[in-house]
């Protein structure tokens, strides 16, 4: 196997790990949420919890802080040993054989001066933890964002569904009065028929906003990271102002990302001159 391949199996290996653990964190989450009704703080905290993108965004930042020991080896000596043993057999116990030898050698290198080009380097990498914590944290608020988001595209079904199945009750009292009307022979037949189209209409609306309901839940249930057949109601009531200063913070933490993501390819670029030496000092 080429060092591609296994390369590739490793990543995948870990991809696969992280989503079965994700996976794990989701579902015990799920126990404790089927047929409960939740604010929107406590869709948040499980959002945070149990969304996958969470979990990768954290191990993305680790595998770059584990960046910053190899970027300062540059400080560091290399040490190199080496030692050898040759042995000759004497032919027909001939005497003048070449005696045993033995070869131990020692080597020690240090760099003394690089020009910078190590100092640049370090400092690269972080800015590239800083724009990584930041993208953590845009993470998370774009986690916040979309549970938001969803969460009010539900509350909005729930109440056209209120609406419909009004309209629904309405119409069927409707019915009942010209069929009553009908009966007396105060009214036409086809008024009679036309309530009961409105009733059969109002009853294929309040259809679809079932199934719209049942589509938004779904939605946030994706955004909370769990799984989109489970059971949940939502209500407005208990929900605080901290969600909303998670949100103020959203533009300037991408900012900030993005101005540390800069700093860090531009010391990059300039310790990659100096190795090659289009920068004499």
């Amino acid at each position: 196997m080429s060092a591609c391949n296994r390369t590739r199996l490793i990543w995948a290996s870990f991809f696969i790990f992280m989503v079965m653990l994700c996976n794990v964190k989701a579902y015990s989450e799920v126990n404790g949420i089927g047929d409960k009704t939740l604010t929107l703080d406590e869709c948040i905290n499980i959002g945070l919890q149990t969304n996958p993108s969470a979990e990768i965004s954290m191990q993305n930042l680790k595998v770059v802080e584990e960046k910053i020991g190899e970027a300062k080896g540059g400080y560091y000596p290399s040490l190199k040993l080496s030692s050898a043993y040759i042995y000759t057999t004497p032919l027909d116990n001939k005497l003048g054989a070449s005696p045993d030898s033995y070869d131990t050698r020692f080597f020690v290198k240090q760099a003394l001066y690089d020009a910078g080009a190590t100092s640049n380097l370090v400092e690269g990498v972080r800015q590239s933890i800083i724009a990584q914590e930041y993208d953590v944290k845009k993470t998370m608020l774009d986690i916040i964002l979309n549970i938001k988001s969803t969460f009010y595209e539900v509350v909005k079904r729930g109440a056209l569904l209120d609406v419909t199945k009004s309209s629904l009750n309405s119409a069927e009292k409707h019915h009942e009065q010209a069929k009553a009307l009908y009966s007396e022979g105060l009214s036409a037949r086809f008024d009679m028929i036309k309530a009961s189209v409105q009733v059969s209409n109002a009853q294929l609306d309040v259809i679809k906003a079932e199934n719209a309901v049942l589509l938004a839940k779904a939605n946030l249930a994706t955004a909370m990271g769990l799984p989109v057949m489970i059971n949940f109601e939502v209500t407005t009531e208990g929900s605080t102002a901290q969600t909303a200063m998670r949100l103020h913070m959203h533009i300037v933490v991408d900012l900030k990302s993005e101005v540390s993501g800069q700093r860090s390819t531009r010391l990059r670029l300039t310790s990659s001159r100096q190795k090659v030496g289009f920068i004499p000092v």
